[in-house]
C-alpha cells in the first residue's frame, strides 16, 4: 500500500471516528424508577437503541436519568417520544426504558434535552383499574346510603302531603290525556 492509500485509511478511519457517537443524551424525569440502574439498556421497537449514563435522586422524591440515545436512533428521540421504565425483554431480572412514539413526526429532541418520563401500559392501566374500582366502590358505598336513606325517610305530615299531591296531579293529567275533562 502506498502513502497515497495509507493516507487514504487513516482519513476513512479518522472520518469514522468522528462520525461515531454522535448520539444525543437526554434526562428523562420518573416519578418512580422500579429498579432501573445505570447501563441499563435503551430500546426502541425491540433494539438496543442507548443506555442509562446515569440515575440522580432528587430533593422532591423524584429521579431524573440521564439517558445516551445512540446515532442510528435519534430520529426515534422526537417531541412525541415517551419514554417508559419497563422489564428488559432480553435480560432477566433488568430494568430498560423503552423509546415509544405515540405518533410520527414531531420535531426531534435536542442533545441535552430534559423530557418527563411515562409510565408503562401496564404500570398506566394498573393505575386506571385502581382508580375504577375505588370509584366504583364509592358509587357503591354511596348508593347503599342512599337506599338506606330511602327506607328510613319519615312518613311525616309533609310527605303525606307532596304523596297526595302527586297522585292528584297524575290523577287530573291522565284525566286530560285520555279527554275525560
Amino acid at each position: 500500500m502506498g502513502w497515497r492509500g495509507m493516507l487514504f485509511t487513516m482519513v476513512a478511519v479518522a472520518f469514522l471516528a468522528c462520525s461515531t457517537g454522535k448520539g444525543i443524551v437526554v434526562n428523562v424525569n420518573f416519578d418512580r424508577l422500579s429498579g432501573l440502574e445505570k447501563d441499563d439498556r435503551v430500546i426502541f421497537e425491540n433494539n438496543s437503541a442507548g443506555h442509562v449514563q446515569s440515575v440522580q435522586y432528587n430533593a422532591d422524591g423524584t429521579y431524573t436519568v440521564q439517558v445516551a440515545i445512540d446515532e442510528g436512533f435519534v430520529s426515534a428521540a422526537t417531541e412525541y417520544s415517551q419514554f417508559q421504565v419497563v422489564e428488559d425483554p432480553d435480560r432477566q431480572g433488568r430494568k430498560s426504558i423503552r423509546v415509544v412514539l405515540s405518533r410520527q413526526g414531531g420535531a426531534p429532541l435536542a442533545d441535552g434535552a430534559t423530557v418527563a418520563g411515562t409510565p408503562a401500559e401496564e404500570d398506566l392501566a394498573a393505575k386506571i383499574r385502581r382508580e375504577l374500582d375505588a370509584g366504583i366502590d364509592f358509587l357503591k358505598e354511596k348508593m347503599e346510603q342512599i337506599g338506606r336513606d330511602i327506607q328510613s325517610f319519615p312518613e311525616s305530615q309533609e310527605y303525606q302531603d307532596l304523596r297526595k299531591s302527586f297522585k292528584d296531579f297524575l290523577r287530573s293529567w291522565y284525566s286530560w290525556l285520555s279527554g275525560n275533562n
